[in-house]
């Protein structure tokens, strides 16, 4: 099948095709890390606005204050989300073709620290230098995983396949952000507004506003990685 073009229609119908193709795994995705993020809600009675959910790892005061349990659970689940991000990511690359059949787990870690560092000190440096890192890097964790690329390298290599396609990646994930949020909202604020704000139902639906976002935008990273990528590596690497 002839590979779509790299622009932002095409970063956008590839998001949705990897999405399609490996429905499956992105609602088994979603669902459980649905589960496991609602957890400090439904057990400790943790509103959403009291804790992070995308890594786990942030705890905070209100979370500290319903003892030990709450902060184990916090970790446990923060390790657990992690784990299931990786495998998810490694899942949707191997869609594409993009798998060495190594455990890259170690390496996708290290670059999320280092990544999640770069990006935030980008953000604080006006916020548009932040926006930069995030279009340039939208492929190296897929380099990471897919790939034997180390860590470093693929900050560069990432930054060289999005050189000139910048504002398409851009716009098309602008697109997809608006879009999720206006589809998702129009199911989570009647059930908000029906369960209450702060109720341990509408914590959950949040989290599985996050997470729906977590998934389609692990898409789209791929998707960017895919069509612009030379796919000669890749398909040496899946018959090896």
């Amino acid at each position: 099948m002839k590979r779509r073009d790299a622009d932002f229609s095409g970063f956008l119908g590839e998001t949705f095709a990897i999405l399609r193709d490996a429905a499956p795994w992105v609602a088994g995705y979603v669902l459980a890390l649905t589960v496991l993020n609602s957890i400090p809600a439904l057990a400790f009675g943790v509103t959403q606005s009291e804790y992070a959910v995308s890594w786990g790892f942030r705890i905070d005061s209100n979370i500290i204050n319903h003892g030990v349990i709450a902060v184990l659970a916090m970790l446990a689940i923060g390790i657990v989300v992690f784990v299931l991000q990786y495998l998810f990511f490694a899942h949707i690359l191997a869609h594409r073709g993009f798998s060495n059949g190594r455990n890259r787990f170690l390496g996708f870690l290290g670059f999320s620290i280092l990544s999640g560092l770069g990006i935030a000190l980008g953000f604080l440096l006006l916020v548009i230098p932040g926006i930069i890192l995030l279009v340039r890097w939208i492929a190296a964790s897929a380099f990471i995983v897919g790939t034997d690329t180390k860590i470093m390298d693929a900050f560069g290599r990432s930054w060289d396949l999005t050189r000139g396609k910048g504002w398409p990646i851009f716009f098309a994930a602008v697109v997809l952000g608006i879009s999720i949020t206006v589809v998702f909202g129009v199911i989570a604020i009647p059930a908000t507004a029906l369960l209450g704000s702060t109720s341990a139902g509408a914590t959950v639906v949040e989290v599985l506003g996050q997470n729906l976002y977590s998934a389609i935008f692990v898409a789209f990273s791929t998707g960017v990685f895919y069509l612009l990528n030379d796919n000669t590596e890749a398909v040496s690497e899946v018959f090896e």
